[in-house]
């Protein structure tokens, strides 16, 4: 009776971990993958992970089992690059059934999995970070553009940092050379006494 007992509590405890594990896989917000790290099959994933794979139509009806989405090559090797790199997470590419692409970040342990050890790739969707930056440096290279196409002298003063961006026909009309340093104190300790009251105004 004692051993029943035992074997009882052991497998009432192995479900309610089991259960712990399946709510833990279903309610986080990143997209889990599992991965054998020798066949490159995938063992398990959960909703979000097939959220940020699948097609996201709004015209489609939601559909109450949708059909599970598999990574692909391109993304499983997404997964073994960041597990070679663990330093910091890996961005990729990933272009769903319907043609739309989404960055996501992969960030890739190693644990155990019953008896045997897998990877454990966890991600999340960057899309709107990367268009963010991508907006930003198109914006700067306008205005690197309109600096150099301008025959206007232009400066630019990062207060927080106290740097100055000095435009190279900026520098040719004051006689700077080109190897200024970006301290604001090279350009203000160049204007007359007389004016920098007015200046500082």
């Amino acid at each position: 009776e004692r051993e029943m007992q035992n074997i009882a509590n052991r497998s009432a405890e192995l479900e309610a971990s089991e259960e712990r594990y399946r709510a833990l896989m279903e309610q986080a917000a990143e997209g889990i993958c599992l991965l054998d790290p020798d066949s490159r099959a995938v063992i398990e994933s959960n909703a979000a992970f097939q959220r940020l794979l699948a097609a996201a139509s709004p015209q489609r009806r939601p559909v109450k089992t949708p059909p599970l989405v598999e990574p692909g090559p391109a993304l499983i090797e997404s997964v073994f690059a960041a597990c070679h790199d663990t330093s910091a997470p890996h961005d990729c590419e990933y272009r769903r059934p319907d043609g739309s692409v989404v960055h996501l970040s992969v960030s890739v342990s190693r644990i155990s999995y019953g008896s045997r050890r897998v990877l454990c790739a966890a991600f999340r969707d960057v899309t709107d970070r990367r268009r963010a930056q991508q907006a930003l440096q198109q914006s700067e290279e306008r205005y690197a553009l309109a600096a150099l196409g301008s025959n206007d002298g232009l400066w630019d003063w990062d207060l927080k940092a106290g740097k100055v961006y000095l435009s190279t026909r900026w520098k040719q009309m004051v006689g700077l050379d080109g190897a200024i340093d970006t301290n604001v104190s090279q350009w203000l300790d160049r204007i007359h006494p007389d004016d920098r009251l007015s200046f500082d105004a």
